[in-house]
C-alpha cells in the first residue's frame, strides 16, 4: 500500500505522486518493476529518510527526484513546481529541478581546494566570479569551515568533508537536498559522528530533504519522517518513533529493530482488546484495530526490551496486572557493556530480552522468571 499524501500547502517542498519506474527486461525477460504507485510528501525543513534492504527501490526512487532516472508513471512536483509528468509529457533536467546532492563519501574531487568544490555547481552556471566568492564563502563561514577554501579534501577530517560537501549541496539555494547513502563507507564510530555532526548542521541551515539509508540506527537517528521500502513500495510512512512502537506489518517490525514474535489466532474479541491464542497459551493483546475479528491470523509482538526478565524468586512479587508470566531458560548471554542481550527458551519458544548490562547477572542454564509485559504485546495480522 503507498501512504496518502496530506493536502499540498506552502510548506510543501517535495510531492511525488502515484509514482512508477520500471527497468527493462534483457532478451527474452520482462521488465523489473523497480517503483510501484509510490506517494510522498517533504514540507519544509523536514527530513525525510528512505529507509530498506539493497533492491527495495529506495535508490531509484531519490534518482527519479533528482531526475536521472526518468520514470514511467506519477507526478513530482519540487517547490511547487511539476518537473515530472507522465500525463502532461513533462521532464525537467537534473541541472534544473534547484536540488542539491551528497554521494557516498560526499564525491569531492580530491585536486581541487574545497573553494573550488563548492563553487563548482555556480561556476557552471554563469554567475560572476564576485558573486561565486561571496556566496561560497558565506556558506563556508555558516557550516563552521570558514577559512579553509584554500585546502584540499586530504586536508579535512571526516567532519570537515561533511560540511563541505553539505555546503556544495547548499550553495545554490536549492529547494530540498538529496543524500544517497553519504556514510555508507565510514567506520561506525565515525559514522556516529557525523550522524551527530549532520543533524548539527540540519539545525543551523534548516534544509530539507530525502536520505537513503538501509542503516536502521542511522535512519532511527536522522529521520523526521520514516518512509520503510519494500519491493519497491512505501510498506509504512511515520514518524521514526511511531514505525519503531506501532509496525504495522512483520516486514516493518523485524526491519526496524528486533521483535520477539508469536504466531498466533484470534481467540475473542471485546472493545478494541482480544484474546490471542499462541504457542505460550492465551495472551491478552490491547489496542486492536475495529477490523480486528475472532480466528483472524497474525503474530503477537514484542520488543527485546520490553521482555522482563527476574531472578525466579521475584516472580511472585509482581501484580498480576504486570502482564503474562512464564519460567524461562537462559540459552546464551552476551554483555555489551550498556546492555545484556539474553536468548531464552520460554516454553519451548525462543525469546531474546535486552536487559541493563550493568544490573543483570544471568549466565547460560540460569532459570530466570520472564513477565510480557501486557501493554507491550501487540497484534500484526498475517
Amino acid at each position: 500500500m503507498t501512504a496518502a499524501i496530506p493536502p499540498q500547502g506552502n510548506d510543501t517542498i517535495v510531492r511525488v505522486s502515484h509514482l512508477t519506474k520500471t527497468y527493462a527486461g534483457g532478451k527474452g525477460r520482462s521488465g523489473v518493476l523497480a517503483i510501484s504507485d509510490v506517494d510522498l510528501t517533504v514540507r519544509r525543513g523536514e527530513l525525510v529518510v528512505l529507509l530498506g534492504p539493497s533492491g527495495c527501490g529506495k535508490t531509484t526512487l531519490l534518482r527519479c527526484v533528482a531526475g536521472l532516472e526518468k520514470p514511467v508513471g506519477g507526478e513530482i512536483q519540487i517547490n511547487g513546481r511539476t518537473v515530472f509528468s507522465s500525463q502532461d509529457k513533462v521532464y525537467v533536467v537534473p541541472e534544473q529541478r534547484q536540488i542539491g546532492m551528497m554521494f557516498q563519501s560526499y564525491a569531492l574531487w580530491p585536486h581541487m581546494t574545497v573553494f573550488q568544490n563548492v563553487a563548482y555547481p555556480l561556476v557552471s552556471t554563469g554567475i560572476d566570479k564576485d558573486t561565486v566568492r561571496s556566496r561560497v564563502l558565506d556558506v563556508l563561514e555558516r557550516l563552521g569551515v570558514g577559512g579553509m577554501e584554500q585546502r584540499f579534501p586530504s586536508e579535512l577530517s571526516g567532519g570537515q568533508q561533511q560540511r563541505v560537501a553539505l555546503a556544495r549541496a547548499l550553495v545554490g539555494s536549492p529547494s530540498v537536498i538529496l543524500f544517497d547513502e553519504p556514510l555508507s563507507n565510514i567506520d561506525a564510530k565515525v559514522r556516529r559522528k557525523l550522524r551527530r555532526e549532520l543533524r548539527e548542521l540540519k539545525a543551523q541551515a534548516g534544509f530539507s530533504g530525502i536520505y537513503v539509508t538501509h542503516d536502521q540506527e542511522e535512519a532511527m537517528e536522522l529521520a523526521d519522517t520514516l518512509a520503510v521500502m519494500e519491493n519497491g513500495r512505501i510498506t509504512q510512512l511515520a514518524a521514526a518513533r511511531e514505525v519503531y512502537e506501532r509496525p504495522k506489518s512483520i516486514y516493518v517490525a523485524e526491519f526496524v529493530g528486533e521483535i520477539n514474535r508469536l504466531q498466533g489466532q484470534v481467540e475473542s474479541v471485546s472493545t478494541m482488546q482480544a484474546t490471542v491464542s499462541t504457542p505460550l497459551g492465551s495472551l491478552p493483546v490491547s489496542g486492536l484495530a475495529p477490523s480486528v475479528k475472532a480466528g483472524d491470523a497474525g503474530w503477537v509482538v514484542i520488543r527485546p526490551e520490553r521482555v522482563a526478565v527476574a531472578a525466579t524468586g521475584t516472580l511472585g512479587a509482581l501484580p498480576p496486572e504486570a502482564g503474562p508470566r512464564f519460567t524461562g531458560t537462559v540459552q546464551d548471554a552476551i554483555y555489551f557493556g550498556a546492555k545484556q542481550e539474553l536468548h531464552l527458551d520460554v516454553g519451548g519458544v525462543p525469546m531474546t530480552a535486552w536487559t541493563a548490562g550493568t544490573a543483570s547477572t544471568a549466565r547460560h542454564g540460569d532459570v530466570v522468571a520472564v513477565t510480557l509485559p501486557a501493554a507491550s504485546l501487540q497484534w500484526i495480522p498475517a
